[in-house]
C-alpha cells in the first residue's frame, strides 16, 4: 500500500494509509469498506495539495525552428505567464487568462525566463512555478541559402527531365 501512495504528499499520505487501514469500517461491512477506501483514495488524489505550485514547462529548451510552447497547470482558473531576458532582471507580463499553453514565434536570438504565477480570488499573485528557461538560436543565413540551392537544383532538374521526356515522345 505504501508504494501506491508515493505521489501523495507527506500528511496526505500518513492520513490515506491511516485512513485505508481502519479495521471498524471493514468489520462491518467489507463492501462498504471498501467503498470508503476507494472514495478517500479519489478525494485525496484529486484534490490539490495544500501550496502546490504551478508547474511552467516548454517543448524544447533550444529553440532553432522559429517556434515553441510554454505549457503549465495550477490549480487556480487564472494564470499569469511573466518573461524576462537573461540581461535584464525586469520582467513583463506575456499572458493573464484561464489557457493552459501558448506557442511562442517571432522571438530574436538569445535567452528567455518564463514563470508561471497562480492568481487567487482576490487577484494576487499567490504561487509561483520554478522558472523554465528557453534559448532561441536560429539557424544560420548560409545554412538556409544552402538549403534553398540545393532545391533550386533540385527542381531545375525536375523541369529539365520533364522537358526532355515530352520533347522524346513526340
Amino acid at each position: 500500500m505504501i508504494g501506491l501512495w508515493s505521489g501523495v504528499p507527506g500528511p496526505q499520505r500518513r492520513v490515506a494509509i491511516i485512513a485505508t487501514h481502519t479495521p471498524e469500517i471493514a468489520a462491518f461491512d467489507p463492501a462498504h469498506g471498501l467503498l470508503c477506501r476507494v472514495a478517500l483514495v479519489w478525494l485525496l488524489l484529486a484534490a490539490p495539495a495544500a501550496g502546490a505550485k504551478p508547474v511552467l514547462a516548454t517543448d524544447t529548451p533550444l529553440a532553432t525552428a522559429g517556434y515553441y510552447q510554454l505549457h503549465w497547470t495550477a490549480d487556480t482558473p487564472q494564470v499569469t505567464i511573466e518573461v524576462r531576458s537573461r540581461d535584464s532582471q525586469r520582467a513583463h507580463t506575456l499572458y493573464t487568462g484561464p489557457d493552459r499553453a501558448t506557442v511562442i514565434s517571432g522571438q530574436a536570438n538569445g535567452t528567455r525566463i518564463y514563470r508561471a504565477g497562480e492568481i487567487g480570488p482576490g487577484g494576487n499573485i499567490i504561487a509561483w512555478s520554478e522558472p523554465v528557461t528557453v534559448t532561441v538560436a536560429h539557424h544560420p543565413l548560409s545554412r538556409a541559402l544552402a538549403f534553398f540551392a540545393v532545391g533550386a537544383v533540385v527542381f531545375l532538374a525536375t523541369v529539365v527531365l520533364i522537358a526532355r521526356g515530352a520533347r522524346g515522345q513526340q
